[in-house]
């Protein structure tokens, strides 16, 4: 079973989004705030609705995966070493991306033997999101890319 163009583009696009974020992240070198604060590149790019730079207590970050049964693991071990969530408390959530199409009912599946509304076949990607401190993406790209 191939995956459709879309969903691959999904993947790509959410890695490469995710992989520019990280080399943000490393390559700018910090800047100060008015209130003494070190900020990182990254935050820098956190502006809010009227252009103004915000740094949001928490995030949600979308990473697109292959399989996102093992990424979402990977993530909710970062929450407990990070953030010292217990399971109750993770936000690692998984899901399907990069496409508007459905099945009937609105439905989005795994692969499955009737080819019910499977999530390739409509162009979607694995994906796993995670809401976290926005002063943790670092953290996160990294488990993400190891």
């Amino acid at each position: 079973h191939r995956m459709p163009l879309s969903s691959f583009r999904a993947v790509v696009l959410g890695v490469t989004l995710t992989a520019l974020l990280c080399a943000v992240a490393v390559n700018i070198p910090s800047m100060q705030q008015s209130d003494s604060r070190p900020r990182t590149g990254w935050e820098s790019l956190l502006l809010d609705e009227t252009g103004e730079q915000s740094h949001p207590s928490q995030i949600e970050v979308y990473f697109g995966a292959g399989c996102f049964w093992h990424v979402q693991h990977a993530f909710v071990m970062a929450e407990n070493k990070y953030l010292k969530r217990d399971g109750k408390q993770a936000t690692a959530h998984t899901g399907y991306a990069g496409s508007t199409r459905t099945g009937p009912g609105g439905k989005v599946c795994y692969h499955n033997a009737e080819d019910d509304s499977d999530y390739g076949t409509l162009g979607h990607a694995e994906a796993v999101s995670v809401t976290i401190p926005a002063s943790t993406l670092p953290d996160f790209l990294q488990v993400f890319f190891s």
